[in-house]
């Protein structure tokens, strides 16, 4: 019997049933378990299985395993149970596996296709939305606000913000932003809001100090406008209507 026949021989008897159910037995055995874990502890073992699962074709074949609907299922399955959920946050508490994990997934992101998934993915619709209401959320807390306000008050952030506004693209985002419809709108009643509220707080003030409010404290309001109409001669002078002014 040559190499290809050998080959062929086993692969057909490891798919045997009675094959499979006799290796699952005697794998399930305590002190196989134990020979197996030992062996797998040795450092030269170790180096060896490091190296195996580095390979392309290897990592590609696990990817195309672990993708596999009864894979998925049987995992989601194992992962469900309340001992092995213990069992996962004990591992995932250790500070080593949060470093790694962390190194992982900062090297993971680096990667262009991944960027270019993560900025598609940003942009759709309902994940902004998510976000947002996220944001405001965590923004409406007491502490966060605090928070916020002591971080933008520090000189170095105060610089970035002042050198990012000053960069010619995003001058020009935030003109086009600007001249949107719903935007200008929404700033003209804003500013119309701003200035009611200011004046209404100024009159306040100016009524607590026995002051004339806003708009009634011109100085000899008619010699201004008699000596403007002398100025003009025969040009017809507009002014306002208002109410302190009846009778000039």
């Amino acid at each position: 019997m040559n190499k290809e026949d050998r080959k062929k021989y086993f692969k057909e008897y490891y798919q045997r049933p009675e094959v499979k159910l006799r290796m699952k037995e005697y794998a399930l055995k305590q002190e196989v378990k134990a020979k197996k874990k030992e062996y797998a502890q040795k450092s030269e073992v170790k180096l060896r299985a490091k190296k195996y699962y580095k390979r392309p074709y290897v990592k590609a074949k696990a990817r195309e395993y672990s993708h596999r609907p009864e894979v998925k299922t049987k995992r989601n399955t194992y992962l469900q149970k309340p001992e092995n959920k213990i069992k996962r946050k004990e591992y995932l508490d250790r500070p080593e596996v949060k470093k790694k994990h962390k190194a992982k997934r900062k090297e993971y992101k680096q990667k262009p296709e991944v960027k270019k998934r993560i900025k598609e993915y940003n942009k759709r619709p309902y994940v902004k939305a998510r976000a947002r209401t996220r944001s405001n959320k965590y923004k409406q807390k007491p502490e966060n606000k605090i928070k916020r306000k002591e971080y933008n008050k520090r000189p170095y952030v105060k610089a970035k913000a002042r050198e990012y506004s000053h960069r010619p693209e995003v001058k020009k985002r935030i003109k086009e932003y600007n001249q949107l419809p719903h935007i200008k709108k929404r700033t003209k009643e804003y500013m119309k809001k701003y200035q009611k509220e200011r004046y209404v707080k100024e009159n306040k003030r100016r009524k607590r100090l026995g002051l004339k409010l806003i708009g009634e404290g011109y100085i000899s309001e008619k010699e201004l406008y008699v000596y403007i109409k002398n100025l003009l001669g025969n040009v017809k002078i507009k002014r306002n209507k208002y109410k302190y002014l009846k009778g000039l």
